[in-house]
């Protein structure tokens, strides 16, 4: 049998048998790479490749203005729509097209919300206020979807007076893709844990997809090794194992390097080695926190 516990400080995982494996879907965000420095009035549009693999999540879009986290309109700010995909052939985005915007009214905000994505590439398109070098970064993250409250009525966004049609940017940012594991994992020592993670190559990522695989203990006697592999079974010495470190660390790291088509569905086994004294269930257990992002190369 296996037992998954979520407590309020991270999640425990063990199995009464050793075969037994506990599956872990990690959470996926997208990034911008470098802090972004927009003139006034700038047009950007950066676009987050999903390959439909969150069909039916949540994306939350946000922005981080470094130099004005009030957003005060006079100290410059960033409005944004977001969009499926271009929807012309001309490049030109109509009040139609629009999923979500982080303006409502006269007030521009730090995010806004798409219900239930169901699309291949998620474009934000961006204008600068007219201030000199507002810098910001932005965060696309898809999340469970939540329930709406049936009396909340949908956005109409062709209603939006404000709103002007207008071309997308020649030259959109790519957004950089990574996972992670939101709560420290609690593993009971010499027991496995498999997490499941899904990545959709750019036309920025070239021919090869190169990906950082961090497994990094918490505490003073955590240790893991790890194992990559596209597909299931996912086992210690299995012939799916394509890439390893086998070596028993505090911080395990892996790099991964193959073609961009076989990314897009991998699976890491991780294996705890050691762990503090756990007097409740009269074992060793091991805590670790996980991430890994794609490295343009």
């Amino acid at each position: 049998m296996v037992y998954l516990i979520f407590l309020a400080v991270g999640v425990f995982m063990s199995s009464a048998l050793a075969q037994d494996v506990v599956f872990v879907e990690l959470n996926t965000r997208y990034t911008t790479s470098d802090v972004q420095v927009a003139e006034p009035k700038l047009i950007g549009t950066y676009i987050a490749s999903t390959c439909k693999h969150f069909q039916g999540k949540d994306a939350v879009i946000s922005l981080l203005l470094l130099n004005n986290q009030g957003w005060i309109i006079d100290d410059g700010v960033v409005r944004f729509f977001v969009t499926e995909a271009p929807a012309s052939k001309h490049g030109i985005i109509y009040a139609d097209d629009v999923l979500c915007t982080n303006v409502i009214g006269a007030q521009v905000l730090p995010s806004c919300t798409v219900r239930n994505w169901n699309g291949t590439d998620l474009y934000v398109h961006t204008t600068s206020g007219d201030v000199q070098a507002i810098s910001f970064t932005m965060v696309v993250r898809f999340e469970n979807t939540k329930v709406i409250e049936k009396n909340v009525k949908p956005v109409n966004y062709r209603a939006f007076k404000h709103f002007e049609s207008f071309k997308m940017s020649d030259s959109p940012v790519y957004l950089t893709q990574s996972v992670h594991i939101d709560q420290a994992v609690e593993l009971v020592y010499k027991h496995n844990v498999i997490l499941n993670m899904s990545f959709c190559a750019n036309p920025e990522t070239t021919k090869r997809m190169k990906i950082d695989s961090l497994v990094l203990g918490v505490g003073g006697q955590s240790a893991f090794n790890q194992y990559a592999c596209k597909k299931l079974p996912c086992t210690v010495d299995g012939k799916n194992v394509f890439l390893s470190n086998p070596n028993q660390l505090p911080m395990n790291i892996l790099p991964l390097s193959t073609n961009i088509g076989d990314f897009n569905y991998l699976y890491v086994l991780v294996r705890c080695w050691g762990g503090d004294y756990n007097p409740k269930i009269m074992k060793y257990v091991g805590n670790f926190v996980y991430g890994a992002e794609v490295v343009k190369f």
